[in-house]
């Protein structure tokens, strides 16, 4: 699958590239990533992990695959999750325990965090590598 890697080398410390699809914990629900923030702290974050890492801790998706545990949301309910690592994905797996269920009519940016608002908002741009920005559909094939 398609991710933004941890790569030392890079101006922006990350790169894209592919790696193996996360393979979820009974625990862990999968999902199809929508809509990612990155923000300074993350890039700096990115720069200590080994090349290759999936970095990344907020995320807005779509439940692909359910927890087998029966602990989580159904497939096709879209959720908030929060972590430690791999959300700048195409999929991610996460613990129920680290996700919420999103409002229905509640927009992927408000959902992922209010540092998002200049990528939603009509004819915002970030004006700062520390102000963030929002990563929409950037990973999905097609």
């Amino acid at each position: 699958m398609q991710a933004l890697l941890a790569s030392p080398h890079a101006s922006a410390g990350v790169t894209f590239g592919d790696v193996p699809d996360p393979r979820p914990k009974p625990d862990q629900v999968l999902i199809e990533v929508e809509l990612f923030p990155i923000v300074a702290r993350a890039l700096d974050h990115a720069a200590t992990l080994p090349a290759g890492s999936v970095p990344g801790s907020d995320a807005v998706g779509t439940v692909v695959h359910p927890a087998a545990d029966g602990s989580g949301p159904a497939v096709g309910t879209r959720v908030a999750t929060l972590g430690t690592s791999a959300a700048w994905a195409r999929l991610r797996a996460v613990p129920t325990d680290e996700l919420a269920v999103v409002p229905e009519g509640s927009t992927s940016s408000r959902a992922v965090g209010s540092h998002c608002w200049m990528a939603s908002a009509p004819g915002g741009t970030p004006s700062s590598r520390s102000r963030g920005v929002c990563v929409a559909r950037t990973l999905r094939a097609g």
